[in-house]
C-alpha cells in the first residue's frame, strides 16, 4: 500500500488482519465502503448553492421523498472522530432541524443581510454534517462486515475515547491495538505484542527521545502518530512480527526483543561517554535532540535511573538464551549497572562543584550587590522617589480637574495626559531618570546572582534525587 491509499483508510475502506485458516500466516486486507449515498449527497450540495434553495428545502427534499439519505436521520451512530489528533466534539443523532427555532432566528436579525449569511452558513453546516453522518454511516456498514468476517482478527476503527483490542494470534503470541482519539495532546495508538508471557518492550525509545521514562515506554511495544493512516504501519508491524514469531522463533527474538536491548545499550554507551562533556547530542535514531551543561549530566542521571528499571524485564529475557548473543543479558545488566554507579559518583562531584560555587562564589558576591543595592536604594533612590510621586500627584489632579464632570476619558487621553505629567517631571527633577535607571541597574544585579544561585540549587536537588533513586536501584 502507497501513501496515497495510506490517506484513504478510514475515507474509502477499512483496514483488517485475517488469519489464513490453511497456513496460520496473519495478512492484512481492507473493506471498501459502499457508497451508496454519495449520488445524492452530490446532488444535495448542487442544490444547497442555489441561494433560493434553503436548508427547510433541503431537509424536506430528504424527509418528504424517497431518498436514500433518509437512513441517516433520528438513527443512532457510532461516534466518529474526523481528526483523530483533534479535540471530539459530535452528536450521535443526525437530528431534525428545529423550525420554529430556526425561523425566530432569523427574525430576530434587523437587516436582509444578516438573515442571508444566517441562512447560509446554516445550511453549510447542515450539509457538512449530512457529509459526515454518510461516512460514519459508511464505516458502521463496514464494521458489520469485519465482524461478520471470521477470518478477519481485528480492523481499524475511529471511534473517540479510550478503545482497547487484545486477541490471542495463538497460544503464545498476544496481539493488542490501543486507542485514545480525539482528545487533543492526550490522544495516542499503540500497539502491544506479548510473546510467551514477555511483553516486546521497544527499549531503544529510552535513549531515542529526550523524555522517554520506563513508565511509558513498557505501555507499548510500538507508539504511532495519532492518523489514521498509521493504520497501516500498526497492523504492517503486527503481522510482521508474528509470521516471524511463527516461522523462526528465535530470528524473531532477536529481532524484536535482542536487538532492541542492544540499541539501548548503545545509546547508554555514547551517553556514558558524554558524562564529563558540555554538550551532548544524540543522533542514533532520526529524532535527534541535544542537552547542554548542567542539563547533561541531569539527563544522563535521569536515563540510567531508567535503565536500571528495565533490569527485572531483561532479567525475564534470559530464559530465551539459547545461544550466545542471548547470553550476552547478563553482561548487559552487569554494564547498565557498573555504568549507573559511577554516573552516580560523578553526579556526586557535580553536586559538590556547585554547592561549592554557591558558597565560594555566588554567596559572597551577592552579599556586596545586596549591600550596595540597598545603600543607594535607601540613601539616594527612596528620597528622590517621594517627592516625584508627590508631585505626579498633584499634576494628575489638576490635569482630571480640567475635565467636564461626568466625562468619561478614553484610553488615548489618559496616555496623552501621562506623557505631559512625565514631561513637566522631568524638567523638574532631571535627575530622575538616571537615578532610577542606577537602582534598576544594581537591582537586577541582585537579580542575576540570585537565579544564579537558584539554578545551581535547582540542579543539585535533581542530582540528589536521581543519586538516591540509583543508590536504591543499583544495591
Amino acid at each position: 500500500m502507497n501513501s496515497i491509499e495510506d490517506d484513504k483508510i478510514m475515507k474509502d475502506f477499512i483496514l483488517v488482519i485475517k488469519k489464513n485458516p490453511t497456513t496460520g500466516r496473519l495478512y492484512s486486507d481492507k473493506i471498501e465502503f459502499e457508497k451508496i449515498f454519495d449520488s445524492y449527497i452530490k446532488r444535495l450540495i448542487e442544490k444547497s448553492e442555489d441561494d433560493d434553495y434553503s436548508i427547510l428545502d433541503l431537509e424536506d427534499s430528504i424527509l418528504n421523498t424517497e431518498n436514500p439519505l433518509k437512513k441517516l436521520y433520528d438513527v443512532h451512530h457510532d461516534w466518529y472522530s474526523p481528526k483523530p489528533s483533534d479535540s471530539y466534539n459530535q452528536e450521535s443523532y443526525l437530528s431534525r432541524i428545529n423550525r420554529e427555532t430556526y425561523e425566530e432566528k432569523e427574525e430576530e436579525l434587523d437587516t436582509d443581510i444578516k438573515k442571508s449569511n444566517y441562512k447560509d452558513c446554516y445550511k453549510k453546516m447542515q450539509v457538512l454534517k449530512i457529509e459526515l453522518f454518510t461516512r460514519i454511516y459508511y464505516l458502521g456498514e463496514a464494521y458489520k462486515k469485519a465482524e461478520a468476517d471470521p477470518l478477519v482478527l481485528f480492523y481499524s476503527h475511529g471511534t473517540p475515547g479510550w478503545k482497547d483490542r487484545s486477541f490471542m494470534v495463538n497460544d503464545i503470541f498476544k496481539m493488542d491495538f490501543s486507542s485514545n482519539f480525539g482528545y487533543g495532546w492526550v490522544s495516542y495508538l499503540h500497539s502491544v505484542m506479548t510473546y510467551n508471557d514477555i511483553q516486546i518492550i521497544p527499549y531503544s525509545y529510552l535513549i531515542k527521545y529526550r523524555y522517554a521514562e520506563f513508565s511509558e515506554i513498557r505501555r507499548y511495544t510500538r507508539r504511532y502518530e495519532v492518523d489514521y493512516s498509521s493504520w497501516f504501519d500498526a497492523l504492517t508491524f503486527g503481522i510482521e512480527a508474528y509470521n516471524l514469531s511463527v516461522n523462526n522463533p528465535n530470528v524473531f527474538i532477536k529481532k524484536y526483543v535482542f536487538d532492541e536491548v542492544e540499541d539501548m545499550m548503545v545509546g547508554l554507551r555514547e551517553l556514558y561517554k558524554s558524562k564529563d562533556k558540555e554538550e551532548y547530542v544524540c543522533e542514533l535514531y532520526k529524532k535527534k535532540w541535544t542537552v547542554l551543561k548542567e542539563e547533561v549530566y541531569e539527563v544522563i542521571g535521569e536515563k540510567f535511573q531508567e535503565a536500571l528499571k528495565f533490569v527485572e524485564s531483561l532479567k525475564q529475557l534470559k530464559f530465551y538464551s539459547t545461544n550466545d548473543v542471548y547470553k550476552s543479558i547478563d553482561s548487559f545488566i552487569d554494564e547498565i549497572l557498573t555504568m549507573a554507579i559511577d554516573v552516580k559518583e560523578s553526579l556526586k562531584v557535580k553536586k559538590y562543584e556547585f554547592q561549592t560555587i554557591i558558597d565560594q562564589e555566588f554567596i559572597p558576591d551577592l552579599k556586596i550587590k545586596e549591600k550596595t543595592f540597598e545603600l543607594y536604594h535607601n540613601e539616594t533612590y527612596l528620597p528622590l522617589e517621594q517627592e516625584v510621586k508627590a508631585y505626579e500627584e498633584i499634576l494628575s489632579d489638576e490635569e482630571f480637574q480640567k475635565l467636564e464632570e461626568g466625562q468619561e476619558i478614553d484610553d488615548g487621553a489618559k496616555k496623552k495626559i501621562k506623557e505631559e505629567i512625565e514631561e513637566k517631571r522631568n524638567v523638574k527633577f532631571p535627575l530622575w531618570i538616571p537615578i532610577k535607571a542606577e537602582n534598576d541597574k544594581y537591582e537586577g544585579e541582585v537579580s542575576t546572582v540570585k537565579g544564579q544561585i537558584y539554578n545551581k540549587e535547582k540542579y543539585i536537588l535533581k542530582y540528589s534525587d536521581i543519586i538516591g533513586h540509583i543508590e536504591s536501584m543499583a544495591a
